[in-house]
């Protein structure tokens, strides 16, 4: 087999998974340098496809039966890890009111937080839906990256209606 064999395959069989992924391989045991994003992309799709599955799955079951979240939040907590290391803020700026606090119910997108480091600021998104439960650093804090800023936990539908949304 050469390169041209593979080229001619996948043109004749556009996006068969299989093919790429033997073609990453004899790409890898030639030392070149295309597998290893090849792979990357193979692999990035295959998640993006698992998520989209699982996501509709636990839709489908939150859906469909009562759930018992006290238990899931207790086996698989929700938390927000700072992405960057530096000084954390829980506000815009010293005069602004906090982005959340205890209570309050966030989407995924919601940004609960802020972390300058070296003079740029990066936004922290909540990372799930949720209601914030606790709050592990205070405002000016110097953070790492990876350190658990929040925890989250999954509500039942009468903690979304008493929570300020966020």
């Amino acid at each position: 087999m050469n390169e041209s064999y593979f080229l001619q395959k996948l043109k004749d069989s556009p996006g068969d998974v299989l093919l790429l992924r033997e073609y990453a391989t004899w790409l890898q045991d030639r030392g070149d340098e295309r597998a290893q994003q090849l792979i990357a992309e193979l692999d990035f799709n295959d998640a993006e496809d698992h998520f989209k599955q699982a996501e509709h799955l636990l839709a489908r079951l939150r859906g469909s039966r009562p759930q018992d979240f006290d238990w899931l939040n207790n086996i698989l907590p929700l938390f927000t890890h700072a992405p960057v290391s530096g000084v954390f803020y829980n506000a815009p700026s010293p005069d602004d009111a906090v982005f959340v606090q205890l209570g309050d119910f966030c989407s995924r997108e919601t940004v609960v937080g802020i972390i300058e480091a070296q003079k740029v600021f990066f936004p922290v998104p909540a990372g799930h839906s949720g209601i914030i439960s606790d709050i592990y650093f205070s405002n000016g804090a110097a953070v790492t990256a990876g350190d658990t800023l929040f925890k989250l936990m999954r509500p039942q539908k009468e903690d979304v209606v008493n929570a300020r949304c966020r």
